[in-house]
């Protein structure tokens, strides 16, 4: 399986996977693999790669072994790393090469491959995702999202995190691993400041999710964002057009990170608006409920939350949102809600 017009085919994956010596291997202490051979690194990785390439299902489990395959990747292992990347940059829209950055793709995530195939070992898991270095490509980046993004539902509570923290776009599209959101927020604005990467950031950001935590950093990201590129448009040089080319009624310019906030909306319309309204239904019928939990309450909010980021940027910008042909009307029992969870709790939502 080759990555066919990829940009970082077989032959551009740079190197071994890093931390791997092919002399000696890894010391591991006891073999605490399912299958312990000479070959069962190999074997192992190969499986998660072409897993992550389907995209489907639970992770094949695999062993260790020595790992000294992994030192010197076969042809199948290296075609499989590049098609990844390729893949998993079409399935958020980055294209191929991901960014349309043309550098090698190390393989670094060689290690994380075997530390997903061998996560009913916690210890050695933990070790192999300790020993990755920093992302230093697009390629890589996508490589990293393709196999965390897939496999944390199906992984343990405790490799959950550090798995975030080592895959940066998974930490912006889902969330980052608690104490991480600064490097998150450094990758979506890195997303944010490319041609490519912000209309693929926005389509990603836009179908709703039910994990509440998710919610809640959608939230603080999407704000972020706003507010720091609508600062930076004002104390640059003006690069901002108003609504309709002009801006009537004294109505401010409509800024980078206010237009991202209405793109990011439209999006959920056009494709998501059934379920972000039925999600909103129940959000508003858990609130009403004088049976539900603090839990239950607090993830509700979340939701008013996030349609009160359109509320923001329409109060501002009401031409612009006159201008939105996208948007329509039918969110607007979304909005309602949002401005009643405001009322409820002081706009603490």
């Amino acid at each position: 399986m080759t990555g066919r017009g990829t940009g970082n085919d077989a032959s551009t994956v740079a190197g071994p996977g890093a931390g791997l010596n092919p002399d000696a291997g890894p010391d591991t202490g006891p073999d605490t693999g399912p299958d312990t051979g000479p070959d069962a690194s190999a074997d192992t990785v190969r499986a998660v790669l072409a897993w992550a390439v389907e995209g489907c299902g639970r992770p094949p489990a695999g062993g260790f072994g020595t790992g000294r395959a992994l030192a010197r990747p076969d042809p199948a292992i290296t075609a499989l790393l590049a098609t990844l990347s390729a893949v998993t940059g079409a399935r958020l829209r980055l294209g191929s090469p991901p960014l349309a950055d043309p550098r090698p793709l190390p393989g670094d995530a060689l290690l994380l491959a075997l530390a997903i195939g061998v996560a009913d070992h916690g210890t050695l898991a933990l070790a192999l995702i300790a020993a990755l270095p920093p992302v230093t490509t697009p390629a890589e980046a996508a490589v990293r999202h393709g196999l965390v993004g897939a496999a944390l539902p199906y992984l343990p509570a405790d490799l959950c995190d550090p798995l975030r923290a080592c895959s940066p776009w998974t930490a912006v599209f889902e969330r980052p691993a608690p104490g991480d959101q600064p490097a998150a927020l450094a990758a979506a604005e890195a997303l944010f400041r490319h041609p490519i990467g912000r209309p693929a950031l926005c389509q990603a950001l836009a179908a709703p999710v039910t994990d509440p935590a998710v919610r809640r950093w959608r939230c603080d990201l999407v704000d972020r964002l706003r507010l720091a590129a609508d600062d930076d448009a004002r104390a640059g040089p003006t690069t901002t057009v108003s609504a309709g080319g002009r801006s009537p009624g004294g109505e401010h310019a409509v800024d980078a990170g206010s237009r991202f906030v209405f793109d990011l909306f439209e999006a959920v319309v056009t494709w998501h608006l059934a379920a972000a309204l039925e999600q909103t239904r129940t959000a508003a019928a858990l609130v009403r409920n004088p049976a539900a939990g603090d839990d239950s309450l607090s993830d509700a909010l979340t939701v008013g939350r996030w349609w009160g980021l359109l509320d923001t940027v329409e109060r501002s910008h009401p031409a612009e949102a006159r201008r939105r042909f996208y948007l329509g009307r039918d969110y607007r029992e979304a909005i309602d809600f949002s401005r009643q969870m405001a009322r409820q709790t002081g706009g603490r939502t």
